[in-house]
């Protein structure tokens, strides 16, 4: 683990990271580094790459991965390995969901921030830290997905956008280079949870100043938006070049305007999106939330699912998600695969063979 002018120092039992001008004491035992075998993940041009290699990527919704139990976490990384699937995305900060569809507003007092100060909790950045090895050893790629509007104190107030900062600088300098199979969210769903500011451009303008302060050699940086704000949002909120303290981000992760015909839109949305990176500058295209699996009611739900991934891979994007509420409670012993439908189930063990057997072409 390194950071250019610190040094973390293990004394006396007690790991102390120095971030933001604030002092978060970790015992060495609840911060191991990530396993040696950790995937890495990079990007080359407008693909991701695993270890050097372009690969397009399928990741699955895993948001309650920090309440997971070490069982549970074991199981399901290597039941979605065999699938032959990439990774998962994650969120430090989820709801408490009361039920698969109560989250929103059910905040939990087990955040990786605590509230008011955006302090990384030390038992739940070791638990972060879990997890990441956890998902290395199975060679799983790693969204780490923010979100400010998560973490309130008693009387519902969310954290300041400084206090917000400061928590995910603080919990990036923690993972410093260990994490080379992680890439950063930095909001989720930027246009309908503004960070800084309450107009778009402004908000992205700071989002990139932020973003130029947790870059790192190798660190993959965004935030997520709709297809709408994506212009704004990825390139520093300004129509030319990003100014000296901003940062353009290193993706553009695109969330589903949630149509009924969303699988047909997936190539024109992906078409879209490489065409602002053909005029803005190149980048990966990640459809990081498309339709969840839970509201889609069509009797072929599950070709629909399969016929968006392949689609968008032969658009041009570089990673697709499957969106589902299944990991949204994974405490008390509950798992991602023991809540899975069947047909859901079905889906997954077939998704890369659908994907993979896709020409890269002109979109249809």
């Amino acid at each position: 683990m390194r950071e250019e002018g610190w040094r973390l120092t293990v004394l006396a039992g007690a790991l102390t990271i120095l971030a933001s001008g604030a002092m978060v004491a970790l015992a060495p035992a609840l911060a191991p580094a990530a396993a040696a075998g950790a995937p890495r993940l990079g990007i080359q041009g407008p693909a991701f790459t695993v270890d050097g290699r372009p690969r397009f990527l399928l990741l699955v919704s895993y948001f309650d991965a920090l309440r997971a139990s070490d069982a549970t976490l074991a199981a399901d990384f290597a039941w979605l390995r065999r699938q032959g699937l990439d990774g998962v995305r994650i969120f430090p900060n989820w709801w408490r969901c009361a039920a698969e569809r109560q989250c929103g507003g059910h905040p939990g007092d087990d955040t990786l921030f605590e509230p008011g100060t955006g302090r990384p909790r030390p038992d739940r950045l070791a638990r972060l830290r879990q997890v990441l090895d956890v998902a290395a050893r199975h060679r799983l790629v790693v969204d780490v997905s923010f979100a400010r509007e998560t973490v309130r104190d008693g009387g519902g107030a969310v954290l300041s956008p400084a206090a917000y900062a400061d928590g995910i600088a603080a919990t990036l300098q923690a993972l410093g280079a260990d994490a080379p199979h992680v890439m950063v969210d930095l909001q989720n769903e930027l246009d309908q949870n503004r960070v800084f500011a309450p107009t778009a451009a402004e908000d992205a303008r700071q989002l990139a100043v932020l973003a130029r302060r947790v870059a790192a050699p190798g660190r993959i940086v965004f935030a997520s938006t709709s297809e709408s704000e994506i212009a704004l949002a990825a390139f520093c909120g300004v129509p030319g070049p990003c100014p000296a303290s901003a940062r353009a981000f290193d993706v553009l992760a695109v969330h589903d305007a949630r149509q009924a015909h969303w699988h047909d839109r997936t190539p024109a949305v992906v078409r879209a999106m490489r065409e602002l990176a053909a005029r803005r500058g190149d980048k990966p295209v990640y459809l990081q939330e498309p339709q969840p699996w839970q509201d889609e009611r069509a009797a072929d739900r599950a070709e629909r699912f399969l016929d968006a991934a392949a689609r968008a891979r032969r658009a041009g994007a570089a990673a697709w998600t499957f969106h589902t509420r299944s990991a949204f409670i994974l405490r008390d012993g509950r798992s991602l695969t023991g809540q899975l439908e069947a047909d859901q189930r079905a889906v997954l063990e077939s998704l890369r063979a659908r994907v993979d057997h896709v020409p890269v072409g002109p979109a249809k």
